[in-house]
Order: structure tokens, then sequence, then C-alpha cells
């Protein structure tokens, strides 16, 4: 058994080495989003490692959304790190025993903090394009539409406006684990929707935390009493 873990031991280290390494020349060579990588066999002999730690490292890096393998094609460099956050999101959702209550209080504290950082540093194109995206939604809903990615955009604007990258990534993935549910909101009650973002938009403006705190918990309360009643 310890010689099991030994190996798994060496095997993680020598992941995580090659891992760095990529990430060395990605940033080395300026690599961009979309550009292809060199092959296993290349970055093996670049490295001096096996074929197959290549490859456990890329498919490592694949789970982590920061390349894409593409059959025919090659490695492509994405640095698509939300995927990574949702990968492992879902992964708590699913394991984690009572998870409904810790997913809402999450959504209510994250969402209020990066909110007010948004309100923080906002230009007046994020402002513009917050007010644009609440205006679509409205009118979508005035004429029968309702899409939940109306109502998903809004919270990416916000996201945005945030300036942080990291708080973006994160921001994304998490939405996109909330679509279902915030669909099933919104088909119950849109018209409630449009009123809470113009509520927190317009508390986005005024830089009014108290406000953006209050009127985040009030959208969140409409949103959980749906997701627990299911």
């Amino acid at each position: 058994m310890s010689s099991l873990l030994n190996d798994d031991s060496n095997r993680l280290r020598v992941s995580r080495s090659i891992i760095e390494q990529i990430k060395n020349y990605i940033l080395e060579n300026s690599i961009q989003a979309g550009d292809l990588l060199p092959s296993e066999l290349e970055l093996a002999d670049k490295f001096q490692v096996s074929k197959s730690s290549i490859r456990e490292s890329i498919k490592m890096l694949e789970i982590l959304g920061i390349v894409e393998i593409k059959r025919g094609i090659g490695t492509i460099y994405t640095n698509n790190t939300h995927i990574g956050f949702q990968n492992t999101l879902y992964a708590q959702l699913v394991f984690q025993q009572g998870y409904i209550k810790e997913f809402i209080d999450f959504r209510r504290v994250f969402e209020t903090a990066y909110t007010k950082l948004a309100a923080e540093n906002a230009t007046e194109e994020d402002l513009l394009k917050m007010k644009q995206s609440i205006i679509n939604y409205e009118n979508n809903i005035n004429n029968g539409i309702v899409n939940v990615h109306d109502d998903i955009d809004f919270h990416q604007q916000v996201l945005a406006a945030s300036h942080n990258n990291f708080i973006i990534s994160l921001g994304s993935a998490i939405n996109l684990l909330y679509v279902n549910s915030i669909e099933e909101s919104v088909k119950y009650r849109p018209e409630i929707a449009i009123q809470d973002h113009y509520s927190i938009y317009q508390a986005i403006v005024d830089k009014d935390y108290d406000s953006i705190e209050s009127n985040i918990n009030k959208s969140i309360d409409v949103w959980s009493d749906i997701l627990t009643s299911k």
C-alpha cells in the first residue's frame, strides 16, 4: 500500500512540475487564447519527461479549463478558467449532503460582495451596459419572451464591472450553476426580476452599499423560495 501511495505522490509531483513548466512556456512565449500548444511529443522532449506524464498533465489542465484538446488538431490554450471553477462546484453540489442551504448562503455572500466591488469600480460604460441589459430583458418580457439568459446577462455585466478577473471567472462559473433555478424563478415572476435588477442597478449607481445588500437579499429570498420548494 505504501508503495502505491508513493507512486501516486511521485506522479502528482511530476504533473505539478510539468504544469508549472507549461505555464512558464505560455507566459514566456506570449501564447494567446486560441493558440495551439506544442504536441505531446514536443513537450516531452522539451521538458525531458515521458509522453504519458505530459498527457496526464494536459488532462489536468483541461479539467481546469486552461486548455482544450481537439481531436485531429491538438491542444489549444483557452484560459477558460471558469470551467475549472464550474467542475469543482458541480462536484461539491453532487457529493455534499444538505447543500441547498449552503448554496443559497454562498450566493448571498458572494453576490453581495462582488456587487459592492462593482459599485466601487464601475465605469460609465459599465453602468450603461447594466442598464441596457435590464432594458433588453424588460422589452423581451413585454413581448412575451422569457429567457433565463436575459436575467443572467445582468449579473454578468455586474461581474464585469468589478474589473477583477478572478471574481469574473468564478462568478461566470457560478452563474452557469444558477441557470435552472433562476429559470424557474423567472418563469413565475419575471416582473419581480426586472424590479430587482433596477433596484440593484440604482444602488450601484448611487454607491449605496446598504441598499445593494438589502436588494440582493430580497432578490435571493424570492429565488431561494422557488429553489427550496422543489
